[in-house]
Protein backbone atom coordinates (compact mmCIF):
# COMPACT_ATOMS: atom_id res chain seq x y z
CA UNK A 1 0.00 0.00 0.00
CA UNK A 2 0.98 3.67 -0.30
CA UNK A 3 3.23 5.31 2.27
CA UNK A 4 4.08 8.94 2.97
CA UNK A 5 5.31 11.48 5.49
CA UNK A 6 4.04 15.00 6.14
CA UNK A 7 7.16 17.07 6.65
CA UNK A 8 5.57 20.53 6.97
CA UNK A 9 2.18 22.26 7.08
CA UNK A 10 1.61 26.00 6.87
CA UNK A 11 -1.71 27.86 7.03
CA UNK A 12 -3.19 31.28 6.36
CA UNK A 13 -6.53 32.28 7.88
CA UNK A 14 -8.82 35.13 6.94
CA UNK A 15 -7.45 38.41 8.30
CA UNK A 16 -10.69 39.47 10.06
CA UNK A 17 -11.79 37.55 13.13
CA UNK A 18 -15.39 37.57 14.27
CA UNK A 19 -17.77 35.36 16.28
CA UNK A 20 -21.40 34.16 16.21
CA UNK A 21 -22.42 36.82 18.75
CA UNK A 22 -20.85 39.59 16.64
CA UNK A 23 -22.53 38.34 13.49
CA UNK A 24 -25.97 38.09 15.12
CA UNK A 25 -26.64 40.54 17.94
CA UNK A 26 -29.56 38.55 19.33
CA UNK A 27 -27.38 35.50 20.00
CA UNK A 28 -27.07 34.79 23.73
CA UNK A 29 -24.31 32.21 23.46
CA UNK A 30 -26.45 29.35 22.28
CA UNK A 31 -24.84 29.25 18.83
CA UNK A 32 -21.36 28.73 20.25
CA UNK A 33 -22.64 26.10 22.67
CA UNK A 34 -24.34 24.20 19.84
CA UNK A 35 -21.61 24.49 17.20
CA UNK A 36 -18.52 24.61 19.41
CA UNK A 37 -17.27 27.58 17.38
CA UNK A 38 -16.09 30.76 19.12
CA UNK A 39 -13.97 32.28 16.35
CA UNK A 40 -14.76 32.73 12.67
CA UNK A 41 -12.27 34.07 10.12
CA UNK A 42 -13.22 36.19 7.13
CA UNK A 43 -10.98 37.32 4.29
CA UNK A 44 -11.15 40.06 1.69
CA UNK A 45 -8.64 38.01 -0.31
CA UNK A 46 -9.51 35.27 -2.75
CA UNK A 47 -8.91 31.65 -1.84
CA UNK A 48 -5.98 31.57 -4.24
CA UNK A 49 -4.42 34.66 -2.63
CA UNK A 50 -4.76 33.00 0.78
CA UNK A 51 -3.05 29.90 -0.57
CA UNK A 52 -0.11 32.04 -1.74
CA UNK A 53 0.21 33.48 1.78
CA UNK A 54 0.42 29.95 3.20
CA UNK A 55 2.90 28.86 0.52
CA UNK A 56 5.25 31.76 1.23
CA UNK A 57 5.44 30.64 4.87
CA UNK A 58 7.18 27.39 3.91
CA UNK A 59 10.40 27.09 5.89
CA UNK A 60 12.43 24.83 3.60
CA UNK A 61 11.62 26.48 0.30
CA UNK A 62 14.92 25.43 -1.34
CA UNK A 63 14.09 21.74 -0.87
CA UNK A 64 10.51 22.33 -2.04
CA UNK A 65 11.75 24.01 -5.21
CA UNK A 66 14.31 21.29 -5.89
CA UNK A 67 12.28 18.15 -5.12
CA UNK A 68 8.58 18.89 -5.73
CA UNK A 69 7.16 16.69 -8.48
CA UNK A 70 3.41 17.13 -7.95
CA UNK A 71 1.06 19.95 -6.90
CA UNK A 72 -2.58 19.22 -6.05
CA UNK A 73 -4.81 22.23 -5.42
CA UNK A 74 -8.09 21.49 -3.64
CA UNK A 75 -10.81 24.16 -3.74
CA UNK A 76 -14.47 24.95 -4.24
CA UNK A 77 -13.72 28.67 -4.34
CA UNK A 78 -11.96 29.01 -7.69
CA UNK A 79 -10.44 32.28 -8.84
CA UNK A 80 -9.98 31.06 -12.43
CA UNK A 81 -11.89 28.84 -14.80
CA UNK A 82 -8.60 28.09 -16.53
CA UNK A 83 -5.80 27.32 -16.34
CA UNK A 84 -5.76 25.34 -13.11
CA UNK A 85 -4.54 27.06 -9.97
CA UNK A 86 -1.83 24.43 -9.38
CA UNK A 87 -0.06 25.56 -12.55
CA UNK A 88 0.05 29.12 -11.25
CA UNK A 89 1.58 27.80 -8.02
CA UNK A 90 4.32 26.10 -10.05
CA UNK A 91 5.29 29.51 -11.44
CA UNK A 92 4.81 31.38 -8.16
CA UNK A 93 7.20 29.08 -6.27
CA UNK A 94 9.56 28.68 -9.22
CA UNK A 95 9.11 24.92 -9.20
CA UNK A 96 10.71 22.84 -11.94
CA UNK A 97 8.79 22.52 -15.18
CA UNK A 98 8.61 18.73 -14.94
CA UNK A 99 6.15 19.20 -12.05
CA UNK A 100 2.70 17.67 -12.62
CA UNK A 101 -0.03 20.12 -11.52
CA UNK A 102 -3.79 19.76 -11.30
CA UNK A 103 -6.83 20.91 -9.31
CA UNK A 104 -9.44 18.90 -7.42
CA UNK A 105 -12.96 20.32 -7.10
CA UNK A 106 -13.81 18.91 -3.70
CA UNK A 107 -14.81 20.15 -0.28
CA UNK A 108 -14.63 18.59 3.15
CA UNK A 109 -13.39 15.18 1.99
CA UNK A 110 -10.85 16.79 -0.34
CA UNK A 111 -7.70 16.59 1.79
CA UNK A 112 -8.10 12.88 2.51
CA UNK A 113 -8.71 12.17 -1.18
CA UNK A 114 -5.74 14.34 -2.21
CA UNK A 115 -3.48 12.60 0.32
CA UNK A 116 -4.44 9.17 -1.02
CA UNK A 117 -3.74 10.33 -4.58
CA UNK A 118 -0.49 12.05 -3.64
CA UNK A 119 0.90 9.06 -1.74
CA UNK A 120 0.29 6.87 -4.78
CA UNK A 121 2.04 9.36 -7.09
CA UNK A 122 5.19 9.78 -5.00
CA UNK A 123 7.29 6.76 -5.93
CA UNK A 124 10.79 8.08 -5.27
CA UNK A 125 11.82 8.63 -1.65
CA UNK A 126 13.46 11.95 -2.50
CA UNK A 127 10.38 13.37 -4.25
CA UNK A 128 7.98 15.86 -2.64
CA UNK A 129 4.39 16.81 -3.37
CA UNK A 130 2.33 19.84 -2.32
CA UNK A 131 -1.31 19.57 -1.30
CA UNK A 132 -2.78 23.07 -1.25
CA UNK A 133 -6.29 23.47 0.16
CA UNK A 134 -8.04 26.84 0.01
CA UNK A 135 -11.60 28.11 0.36
CA UNK A 136 -13.43 31.36 0.96
CA UNK A 137 -16.98 30.14 1.48
CA UNK A 138 -17.86 33.43 3.18
CA UNK A 139 -17.77 35.16 -0.23
CA UNK A 140 -20.76 33.04 -1.25
CA UNK A 141 -22.97 33.20 1.87
CA UNK A 142 -26.15 35.17 2.43
CA UNK A 143 -25.75 37.71 5.24
CA UNK A 144 -28.88 36.51 7.02
CA UNK A 145 -28.23 32.75 6.72
CA UNK A 146 -27.31 31.69 10.26
CA UNK A 147 -26.83 28.05 9.33
CA UNK A 148 -23.81 28.90 7.17
CA UNK A 149 -22.54 32.25 8.54
CA UNK A 150 -21.73 30.78 11.97
CA UNK A 151 -20.00 27.66 10.62
CA UNK A 152 -17.57 28.48 7.82
CA UNK A 153 -14.22 30.26 7.99
CA UNK A 154 -11.91 31.35 5.19
CA UNK A 155 -8.47 29.80 5.09
CA UNK A 156 -5.78 27.94 3.21
CA UNK A 157 -3.19 25.29 4.04
CA UNK A 158 -0.19 23.83 2.26
CA UNK A 159 1.04 20.36 3.20
CA UNK A 160 4.45 19.15 2.05
CA UNK A 161 4.27 15.40 1.46
CA UNK A 162 7.25 13.06 1.09
CA UNK A 163 6.86 9.69 -0.59
CA UNK A 164 7.88 6.34 0.93
CA UNK A 165 7.64 7.75 4.44
CA UNK A 166 6.82 6.30 7.85
CA UNK A 167 3.02 6.36 7.41
CA UNK A 168 1.40 3.48 5.61
CA UNK A 169 -2.12 3.87 4.21
CA UNK A 170 -3.44 0.42 5.08
CA UNK A 171 -7.04 0.83 4.02
CA UNK A 172 -9.41 3.36 2.49
CA UNK A 173 -13.16 3.63 2.19
CA UNK A 174 -15.13 6.11 0.08
CA UNK A 175 -18.79 6.98 -0.14
CA UNK A 176 -20.47 9.27 -2.66
CA UNK A 177 -24.19 10.00 -2.54
CA UNK A 178 -24.98 12.36 -5.41
CA UNK A 179 -28.68 12.26 -4.54
CA UNK A 180 -27.75 14.66 -1.72
CA UNK A 181 -25.86 17.08 -3.97
CA UNK A 182 -28.41 19.86 -3.42
CA UNK A 183 -28.16 19.67 0.38
CA UNK A 184 -25.05 21.86 0.21
CA UNK A 185 -24.89 23.64 -3.13
CA UNK A 186 -23.97 26.78 -5.03
CA UNK A 187 -24.49 27.13 -8.76
CA UNK A 188 -21.73 28.60 -10.90
CA UNK A 189 -23.55 31.92 -11.40
CA UNK A 190 -21.78 34.52 -9.27
CA UNK A 191 -24.95 36.13 -7.90
CA UNK A 192 -26.31 32.91 -6.41
CA UNK A 193 -25.60 32.20 -2.76
CA UNK A 194 -24.49 28.96 -1.14
CA UNK A 195 -27.41 27.00 0.31
CA UNK A 196 -27.23 24.31 2.98
CA UNK A 197 -29.86 22.03 4.49
CA UNK A 198 -27.89 21.62 7.70
CA UNK A 199 -30.32 19.22 9.36
CA UNK A 200 -30.26 16.82 6.40
CA UNK A 201 -26.47 16.96 6.08
CA UNK A 202 -26.17 16.20 9.80
CA UNK A 203 -28.54 13.25 9.53
CA UNK A 204 -26.46 11.90 6.65
CA UNK A 205 -23.23 12.12 8.68
CA UNK A 206 -25.02 10.60 11.65
CA UNK A 207 -26.14 7.67 9.53
CA UNK A 208 -23.00 7.09 7.48
CA UNK A 209 -19.80 8.33 9.11
CA UNK A 210 -19.53 6.11 12.18
CA UNK A 211 -20.57 3.10 10.09
CA UNK A 212 -17.90 3.82 7.46
CA UNK A 213 -15.14 3.99 10.06
CA UNK A 214 -16.35 0.80 11.77
CA UNK A 215 -16.54 -1.06 8.46
CA UNK A 216 -13.05 0.08 7.49
CA UNK A 217 -11.55 -1.15 10.77
CA UNK A 218 -13.52 -4.41 10.67
CA UNK A 219 -12.37 -5.15 7.13
CA UNK A 220 -8.76 -4.86 8.28
CA UNK A 221 -9.54 -6.79 11.49
CA UNK A 222 -8.56 -3.95 13.80
CA UNK A 223 -10.20 -3.20 17.14
CA UNK A 224 -11.33 0.39 17.51
CA UNK A 225 -9.55 0.45 20.90
CA UNK A 226 -6.21 0.18 19.06
CA UNK A 227 -6.67 3.53 17.29
CA UNK A 228 -4.71 6.28 19.05
CA UNK A 229 -6.42 9.19 17.36
CA UNK A 230 -9.23 10.10 14.97
CA UNK A 231 -8.35 13.10 12.76
CA UNK A 232 -11.77 14.15 11.53
CA UNK A 233 -13.06 17.01 9.43
CA UNK A 234 -14.05 19.80 11.84
CA UNK A 235 -17.67 20.17 10.76
CA UNK A 236 -19.38 21.17 14.02
CA UNK A 237 -19.54 20.11 17.66
CA UNK A 238 -22.82 18.36 16.99
CA UNK A 239 -21.24 16.19 14.30
CA UNK A 240 -18.09 15.40 16.31
CA UNK A 241 -20.13 14.56 19.42
CA UNK A 242 -22.21 12.17 17.36
CA UNK A 243 -19.08 10.42 16.05
CA UNK A 244 -17.80 10.01 19.60
CA UNK A 245 -21.11 8.48 20.61
CA UNK A 246 -21.33 6.24 17.56
CA UNK A 247 -17.82 4.88 18.03
CA UNK A 248 -17.91 4.92 21.85
CA UNK A 249 -14.60 6.76 22.09
CA UNK A 250 -13.35 9.33 24.57
CA UNK A 251 -12.65 13.01 23.84
CA UNK A 252 -8.88 12.59 24.16
CA UNK A 253 -8.76 10.51 20.97
CA UNK A 254 -10.51 13.14 18.83
CA UNK A 255 -8.33 16.28 18.63
CA UNK A 256 -10.19 19.44 17.68
CA UNK A 257 -9.48 22.97 16.49
CA UNK A 258 -13.14 23.73 15.90
CA UNK A 259 -13.28 26.51 18.51
CA UNK A 260 -10.36 28.31 16.85
CA UNK A 261 -11.59 28.44 13.27
CA UNK A 262 -14.95 26.84 12.70
CA UNK A 263 -15.32 24.80 9.52
CA UNK A 264 -12.36 25.36 7.14
CA UNK A 265 -13.74 22.97 4.48
CA UNK A 266 -10.83 21.02 2.91
CA UNK A 267 -8.28 22.85 5.08
CA UNK A 268 -9.81 21.66 8.35
CA UNK A 269 -7.86 18.38 8.62
CA UNK A 270 -4.44 19.78 7.64
CA UNK A 271 -5.01 22.72 10.02
CA UNK A 272 -5.89 20.18 12.72
CA UNK A 273 -2.68 18.24 12.02
CA UNK A 274 -0.61 21.46 11.98
CA UNK A 275 -1.89 22.32 15.45
CA UNK A 276 -1.24 18.77 16.73
CA UNK A 277 1.88 18.08 14.67
CA UNK A 278 3.99 16.51 17.42
CA UNK A 279 1.14 14.32 18.64
CA UNK A 280 0.31 13.27 15.06
CA UNK A 281 3.89 12.27 14.28
CA UNK A 282 4.45 10.45 17.57
CA UNK A 283 1.39 8.24 17.02
CA UNK A 284 1.47 4.80 15.41
CA UNK A 285 -2.14 4.08 14.48
CA UNK A 286 -4.62 6.74 13.33
CA UNK A 287 -7.87 7.10 11.40
CA UNK A 288 -8.45 10.12 9.15
CA UNK A 289 -11.86 11.01 7.75
CA UNK A 290 -13.25 13.86 5.65
CA UNK A 291 -16.96 14.19 4.91
CA UNK A 292 -19.61 16.61 3.71
CA UNK A 293 -20.45 18.39 0.47
CA UNK A 294 -21.08 16.04 -2.43
CA UNK A 295 -22.36 14.27 -0.44
CA UNK A 296 -19.10 12.43 0.06
CA UNK A 297 -16.91 10.88 2.71
CA UNK A 298 -13.42 9.37 2.56
CA UNK A 299 -11.73 7.59 5.46
CA UNK A 300 -8.36 5.90 5.73
CA UNK A 301 -6.27 3.94 8.23
CA UNK A 302 -2.75 5.25 8.88
CA UNK A 303 -0.17 3.01 10.52
CA UNK A 304 3.57 3.34 10.99
CA UNK A 305 5.68 0.98 8.91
Amino acid sequence: MSSFEIIEIQSALGETQTSPSKLFSDDDGRIQKKTGISKIHRSSLSAFELSLKALHKLENIDEVQEKTKFVLYVTQSPSYFLPNHASRIQDELNLKQDTMCFDINQGCSGFVQALIIMSSLLKQKSDLGLIVCADTYSHHLSDDDRSTQVLFSDGATVSVIKGNGKWQIEGVKHLTDGSGANLLVKSIHSTNRLKMDGASVFQWTRRELGSQIKELLNEKKYDIKEVEGFYLHQASKLVLDNVKKSLSIEDSRIPSTLDLTGNLVSSSIPFLIENNFEKFNSSNFLVMSGFGVGLSSSSCILRKE
